[in-house]
């Protein structure tokens, strides 16, 4: 939603390519599918029999797999942008008041935390019960906790909120009637 959020603040929407009105809609329908994905690999994996297993586990990794794949087409979505708004640029991201690259940048550190979370559990699954990974909590913590607070942490010191308010003001000061919707 952040990515959304700064096209249309920044009047980027025409660099993207997916139509920017799509993009939270398209990602939030591939979580949902994966999260189906996910619980029914653990609900086969809790009820199932032992027959069951490698299913159960290849549903919970096909979600995960899934999720990152979608994930790294997401970043590409962010740097096409990033790429030919930093080239082309737009009135609003032209002006020097307007930090806009920072914004992205905190984007695409958080989404390597996210994808490093997402890789480590899909080797998880794969190695199983008996894996190093679900052998010791130390994993959960590296991997899970301390990259989520990292994604956390990130957001409130640089939250694009103010950026985008930023971006009305100018363009309210601009002085040609034009008001830059939020969502």
């Amino acid at each position: 939603m952040a990515l959304s959020r700064l096209v249309k603040a920044l009047d980027a929407s025409h660099l993207s390519l997916v139509r920017i009105s799509w993009v939270s809609k398209i990602y939030i329908l591939i979580d949902i599918a994966c999260l189906v994905l996910q619980v029914m690999g653990t609900v086969t994996q809790a009820y199932g029999g032992a027959d069951k297993q490698d299913t159960a586990v290849n549903l919970v990794v096909g979600g995960l797999t899934f999720q990152l794949i979608a994930f790294l087409f997401f970043m590409l979505l962010a740097w096409i942008v990033h790429r030919r708004l930093a080239k082309e640029g737009t009135e609003i991201s032209s002006r020097p008041d307007i930090k806009w690259r920072k914004h992205f940048w905190v984007l695409y550190a958080a989404s390597i935390l996210v994808l490093v979370r997402n890789l480590v559990r899909i080797i998880e699954y794969k190695q199983g019960p008996e894996g190093n990974i679900m052998g010791s909590e130390v994993y959960l913590y590296v991997f899970d906790a301390v990259p989520m607070f990292a994604v956390v942490s990130l957001y409130v010191v640089i939250y694009p909120g103010r950026m985008i308010k930023q971006t009305r003001r100018a363009m309210k000061g601009h002085g040609d009637g034009l008001e830059m919707p939020l969502v």
